[in-house]
């Protein structure tokens, strides 16, 4: 994939991405903080399945996985890393949200990831269906993290195989970026760090689970 060079074409390099920096003056901290909380708060999320969320800027009806809207808003897909916490991923949404986009997060968990076939491909193909139901969700920027390069690719599989059904998607992807992107090949080493952050002991044994389990279950895993 090519790395999205830059959003500034469309507004969105108003501020720094990323967290807010506290340095210098900070007696405006406070009022930072309260404001990016009043912000977050004000934001809507529609829960479409046990990994996709769906977060708009205000209340929005979703009926079936249909977007119930006569305008086109842009759409970030973010693919958020492993075991990421909601109040993490809030701060990229809240960026994105007041830059006048809604934000589709995709979050896997480790068994999706062990088992494929009835976990991350499943994922994948809920958010390609959405994409394609919802042609008002233009233009679309992705946004990933670590395993979420791994989800987009499973994502890009699934497009391959009827790419005349898919292309129209393909055509509104106008930009992306990448933060350590990374396939299954990496699964050995960054699920036990996602899992056991504070135990080497545990990350070595799940490390050695799952060289057992990609070659044991090599056509179910991979």
């Amino acid at each position: 994939m090519v790395i999205l060079k830059s959003l500034l074409s469309t507004g969105f390099g108003s501020s720094r991405f990323g967290r807010a920096s506290l340095k210098g003056n900070t007696s405006t901290a406070p009022l930072r903080s309260l404001a990016m909380l009043m912000s977050t708060q004000t934001m809507s999320r529609q829960t479409l399945t046990k990994s996709l969320e769906l977060v708009t800027a205000g209340p929005i009806q979703v009926d079936h996985g249909a977007v119930m809207t006569d305008t086109s808003r842009p759409l970030v897909v973010m693919l958020a890393w492993m075991l990421a916490k909601k109040k993490h991923i809030n701060k990229y949404c809240e960026f994105y949200v007041r830059r006048g986009c809604d934000v589709l997060t995709i979050n896997i968990t480790p068994w999706q990831l062990l088992w494929p076939t009835s976990g991350s491909q499943v994922v994948a193909d809920e958010v390609l269906q959405f994409l394609h139901q919802n042609k008002s969700c233009q233009p679309l920027y992705l946004h990933g993290f670590s395993v979420g390069g791994y989800v987009w690719g499973e994502v890009m599989v699934k497009m391959k195989q009827d790419l005349p059904r898919y292309q129209p998607v393909i055509d509104r992807i106008v930009g992306q970026a990448w933060d350590s992107a990374a396939d299954v090949t990496e699964i050995q080493v960054g699920l036990p760090l996602a899992v056991f952050p504070k135990n080497p002991i545990m990350r070595l044994a799940l490390s050695k689970y799952i060289a057992y389990h990609l070659k044991a279950f090599d056509e179910e895993a991979t």
